[in-house]
């Protein structure tokens, strides 16, 4: 602008007849006409992500949500949202009809739909079976169910004489004769940045599989492939292990003298999903019975009880489903009694600050989580956890309680005296 002295000039107003080609949107053309049309993404999905909500508000039907219960923590569809969602769904189908009615109307002489198929023989027998009928119309579910442009389209052009005509795979029980002309063609290569053919890859799939030469075109990026795919971590014995470990795996990867009798090593997840209830009719075994025990724990108020109002409370705990009637039937109210006017249940009661099922994570080097490590022994490895429960005494010192269901014998031979040995010992080394 500064060197010719003067203003941009405006842009010019194009009509529909100018010799150009126009992008625009299917909303934009509305109204005008043009010679050929192209109308492309036919296999994009319909966007009914409105409809998939939580909570639906709809102009007649009103709201509806689903039902959230807080006591059994789950969530369920309700009759309300259903019905909005379907309202919607339908409402979507039929804007996206208009829309298409659109963009067929535009062209004055020839509409070119485009659009990419993954599975193309597969989705062409679904369309062969969806245009198999004798009706004019496509069936109502066909219409309703439909994702894309095309689940409209293709069903209703295989009914055409031309198309049953060019391909002899397209067997209907009817064809509906129309004066327009239609003509289904597939591409199966496509043209690259330079122009060049790609091989089809079922081609390049037969080379291999019969250990024949691929043809490359890049090999000014073969020794730069080479050296990334030869690459060898400095560190191999990081690669063996995960970034996070749970206390619970670090205990099992020690296997000492100190694991519990009752659960053998196991290297997959410790996470355990509860029986169903027609296979907790035999006894529970003792890490089911000690997630029972952890739960009455975690929701036991802490204050003065009888024996009756413990039993009252594990009652509770099954009516709101967070015990199953197996799990009601291995507790033992005594025992929480017992726990209870214990001098360390005192001391939780007279606690000046209570916290139940704390998460925690700390990092500590690897050498001091796999000692036989060589090369990475300073890694960082993240180890998460859940602490039974963590209080403030009336000294001002933080205590941490793991609660136990099984016997102190089958973890330490000595009994108490040794396991009060154990944790002083690894509370030190930590």
């Amino acid at each position: 602008m500064e060197e010719r002295g003067d203003d941009l000039e405006s842009a010019r107003t194009l009509s529909e007849q100018e010799n150009v080609v126009r992008i625009m949107s299917i909303h934009k053309s509305k109204g005008l006409e043009f010679p050929v049309v192209f109308i492309v993404d036919g296999m994009k999905e319909f966007n009914f992500s409105d409809s998939k909500r939580a909570t639906q508000i709809h102009q007649t039907l009103g709201f509806g949500s689903v039902h959230i219960d807080t006591n059994q923590r789950t969530k369920r569809k309700t009759l309300p949202q259903l019905a909005i969602k379907n309202a919607q769904e339908r409402e979507q189908l039929s804007e996206e009809l208009r829309i298409l009615y659109v963009a067929l109307t535009r062209a004055k002489e020839k509409a070119i739909l485009v659009g990419s198929v993954k599975e193309r023989e597969k989705k062409m027998l679904d369309w062969i079976k969806l245009a198999d009928d004798d009706s004019k119309l496509l069936p109502l579910h066909v219409r309703k169910n439909a994702k894309r442009f095309f689940d409209w389209l293709v069903p209703a052009i295989l009914k055409h004489p031309s198309i049953q005509q060019a391909h002899s795979d397209v067997q209907l029980q009817t064809s509906i004769a129309h004066p327009s002309k239609w003509r289904l063609q597939f591409e199966q290569t496509v043209l690259s940045e330079e122009g060049e053919k790609e091989p089809d890859q079922n081609e390049k799939l037969g080379l291999i599989k019969s250990l024949q030469p691929v043809e490359n075109r890049g090999d000014s990026h073969m020794a730069e492939v080479d050296e990334r795919l030869s690459y060898s971590y400095p560190h191999p014995e990081a690669t063996k292990s995960f970034a996070k470990q749970t206390v619970t795996d670090i205990k099992r990867l020690a296997e000492d003298r100190y694991s519990a009798t009752e659960s053998p090593a196991r290297t997959f997840s410790s996470e355990r999903a509860k029986r169903p209830e027609f296979l907790q009719k035999g006894a529970l075994s003792g890490a089911e019975a000690g997630t029972a025990m952890h739960t009455v724990m975690q929701h036991l108020p802490m204050q003065d009880a009888s024996l009756l109002d413990i039993e009252a409370f594990v009652q509770q705990l099954y009516e709101k489903e967070l015990l199953t009637l197996s799990e009601k039937e291995t507790i033992q109210p005594q025992w929480v009694l017992d726990f209870l006017t214990s001098p360390l249940g005192m001391r939780m009661k007279q606690a000046k600050r209570l916290y139940k099922e704390v998460p925690f994570t700390f990092i500590k080097k690897s050498r001091h989580v796999y000692p036989d490590w060589e090369t990475a022994e300073d890694e960082p490895i993240l180890i998460q956890g859940m602490a039974d429960c963590l209080f403030v005494d009336e000294n001002d010192r933080l205590v941490l309680l793991d609660y136990k269901t099984d016997q102190a014998a089958s973890r330490f031979s000595g009994g108490i005296a040794e396991a009060g040995l154990f944790f002083v010992s690894a509370t030190v080394r930590n």
